[in-house]
């Protein structure tokens, strides 16, 4: 009340080197996010008997 400030521009911020720290941030936790579910498949490939499937997997990661 009264400080001249609200809510939304509590939350924005102009700082082009903060803005894009988080950006890349976000960028990083989906890599981790996709090289944990790789990382399962790589572990469970040797299970897969089929060549073709196999060969499909391969290809696909």
């Amino acid at each position: 009340m009264g400080c001249g400030w609200d809510a939304k521009s509590l939350r924005v911020t102009s700082d082009t080197f903060y803005r894009e720290n988080v950006h890349r941030e976000k960028n990083i936790l989906v890599i981790h996010k996709y090289e944990t579910k790789i990382s399962v498949i790589q572990n469970r490939m040797h299970l897969i008997e089929d060549d073709r499937e196999n060969g499909v997997l391969y290809w696909l990661l």
